[in-house]
């Protein structure tokens, strides 16, 4: 715990006081899991029904000029007959145009290394973040949710208070 030491105005000790630490208990840690636990995914990620998509069997080049408006980093993919998601693709880089093949060829098919339980920190999104820039959330028995590292930014406006 750290002390720090007040003074009077005469320059005098008052006495010793605890900075924080009365605020965070006698065990930081706990405190902290606590926060980690309370600070998920779910509340950063774009929820399904404002997911803009593409189709697998769709053209690269319209779902660039369709995504020019929105500027979007990620995509999820779907079954253009029944609409299921079937994985994403990072558009970001294919901005620039000039790619000719459809999204079937870029995409990364759906598989648990980009899934993330909608109760998972977001401590836990950040410490795989290098390898997986983008996860589709799960809430029970579907897919509820997208985050992205962009959504990081949403955190301080999205406050649950």
């Amino acid at each position: 715990m750290t002390i720090g030491k007040r003074t009077q105005s005469t320059g005098e000790p008052i006495g010793q006081i605890p900075w924080a630490s009365s605020s965070i208990g006698n065990e930081p840690h706990v405190t902290i899991e606590a926060l980690q636990m309370g600070l998920t995914v779910d509340l950063i990620a774009t929820k399904r029904s404002n997911f803009e998509t593409c189709a697998q069997d769709e053209m690269l080049s319209a779902v660039v000029e369709r995504n020019r408006h929105n500027r979007f980093d990620f995509l999820p993919v779907v079954e253009a007959a029944m609409g299921r998601i079937v994985g994403l693709i990072e558009i970001a880089p294919l901005m620039e145009g000039g790619i000719a093949d459809r999204v079937s060829a870029m995409m990364r098919p759906l598989s648990e290394e980009n899934l993330l339980g909608a109760d998972a920190s977001i401590l836990t999104f950040i410490r795989d973040a290098d390898r997986q820039k983008c996860r589709l959330v799960v809430s029970g028995h579907e897919i509820s949710g997208l985050v992205c590292l962009s959504d990081l930014q949403r955190l301080p406006t999205n406050r649950t208070y």
